[in-house]
């Protein structure tokens, strides 16, 4: 989740029941997310272990039921619990035949969805004025389909595993300490920087290690949690509703911004990332940050949903047609 969080604590493998508050002691969003995260899990877990992976209630026989309908297939909405979690749809889902000979699935795919108020505007505080407060999470749940490879039935399915799916792992190190002098912090001094970070790697766009066509990576320092909402395209100039808290939690000049909506988002994908130029406070009071896509078409945000505009911070060996960084090779730490 791409949100203004000091860091996640949660481990399933501790067997934390609660987080306990004591008094006299700084407050922190790590451990009021990490009792909500113990919670769910608890939840999830229970519910999991007492009706089974997935459930239609008795009470909603026909909930996500399938059907041919024209050209295409029906799947009606409804209610399921799948592996703990509620999946609740209230309308009806149209899928288009799949394409191709062969048998084919169709499944189920829910997941946890982090909504801020750019996506949802009446998450702000109206009363104090809408400042940005908590976020949420949100349950989706769709329809899809896969091509089914070999002699697999229905008993196999209890374990499949949607197309797509990767193994790639990821290891994270600090590099080694400059050599002394009067300006360098001892690593033993802690935490020496006025704000929190998290760090975020996210994979811009899929594919192997090297070769013509590499995968791509981009990053954040505050979790990709700068953004803000996207009100129009003018030539070469995004308008955007927030310039950021400050000159450090804002849009910069030499900075990458990557262009997102709701669609792309609930489908997993990424947005194009384009470079920021300049920016500017228009006679209006609108932000304008001028851009480069570098070949990139740019969409009208008027034709999105819910379009926004987020950071990302790398820039040494980035390359400007994608915005991102190639995975040049395995096992190969690249510095960022």
């Amino acid at each position: 989740m791409k949100g203004d969080f000091s860091r996640s604590t949660f481990r399933p493998d501790r067997p934390y029941s609660g987080v306990r508050m004591q008094q006299g002691r700084v407050p922190l969003d790590a451990d009021w997310n990490e009792q909500v995260d113990i919670t769910s899990y608890i939840s999830r877990r229970a519910i999991a272990d007492i009706i089974g992976g997935c459930c239609i209630p008795e009470s909603a026989p026909n909930s996500f039921r399938v059907s041919v309908a024209g050209n295409g297939l029906r799947v009606e909405g409804g209610r399921a619990w799948v592996r703990g979690t509620l999946a609740e749809r209230a309308d009806a889902q149209a899928l288009p035949l799949p394409q191709g000979g062969g048998r084919h699935v169709v499944y189920l795919e829910v997941f946890d969805r982090h909504v801020t108020a750019i996506e949802d505007p009446d998450i702000r505080e109206v009363a104090l004025g809408g400042p940005d407060t908590a976020t949420r999470t949100a349950t989706v749940c769709r329809a899809r389909t896969a091509r089914l490879d070999g002699n697999v039935g229905c008993a196999d399915l209890r374990d499949f595993v949607p197309p797509g799916q990767t193994t790639g792992r990821l290891t994270a190190s600090t590099g080694a300490q400059p050599a002394d002098t009067p300006c360098v912090v001892p690593a033993a001094a802690g935490y020496a920087r006025l704000e929190n970070q998290l760090y975020r790697i996210e994979i811009q766009r899929s594919g192997g290690v090297g070769g013509g066509s590499p995968a791509t990576f981009k990053w954040s320092r505050d979790n990709g949690s700068i953004a803000a909402e996207w009100l129009e395209l003018d030539g070469n100039e995004i308008v955007i509703a927030d310039q950021g808290r400050d000159d450090v939690l804002g849009f910069q000049e030499n900075r990458w911004l990557e262009l997102s909506h709701d669609e792309l988002d609930l489908a997993g994908e990424t947005g194009i990332v384009v470079e920021v130029i300049a920016r500017r406070t228009a006679s209006d009071g609108r932000y304008r940050l001028e851009f480069d896509a570098h070949g990139q078409v740019v969409p009208d945000p008027a034709t999105l949903g819910h379009p926004k505009v987020r950071r990302w911070d790398h820039d040494a060996g980035t390359e400007a047609a994608t915005g991102a960084i190639p995975i040049a090779a395995a096992n190969t730490a690249i510095a960022i």
